[in-house]
């Protein structure tokens, strides 16, 4: 362990030196540990204000959530906006591609564009006679 320069001790030549480093080492533990409780108790002050501050942003999260309502799922296509460069685009019609089917994992803008996603290719119609 280091002690700071104010700590350390000289060592006096004779053995009554040995007595006074002993009493004086009890001394120095007593400062290390009042050193310490301070230290502690600099933390606990620290971390009371830390706890604060994140109850506080966690309310302000929720309350931001609940003052946004939550938009419906887009029932058609139609009702999708077109996409920005770089942003993802239906793989049905081009739009937005807001939703990801789970069944395929693939770009959807509406409920609309997922089923024509997921229906099974049909084979043509054949004409009647």
């Amino acid at each position: 362990m280091f002690l700071p320069r104010s700590l350390k001790l000289k060592r006096p030549e004779d053995s009554e030196g040995r007595a006074a480093k002993r009493s004086r080492a009890g001394a120095g533990a007593q400062e290390a540990e009042r050193a310490q409780e301070e230290r502690a108790q600099a933390q606990e002050e620290r971390a009371e204000p830390q706890a604060e501050r994140a109850q506080e942003a966690q309310a302000e999260r929720a309350q931001a959530q609940e003052a946004e309502p939550e938009e419906p799922v887009k029932q058609r296509s139609c009702q999708q906006r077109w996409p920005e460069p770089g942003e993802p685009a239906c793989s049905v019609c081009g739009r937005y591609g807001e939703y990801i089917c789970q069944q395929t994992d693939t770009d959807v803008c509406s409920l609309q564009c997922k089923a024509r996603h997921l229906e099974p290719a049909s084979p043509p119609a054949s004409p009647p006679g």
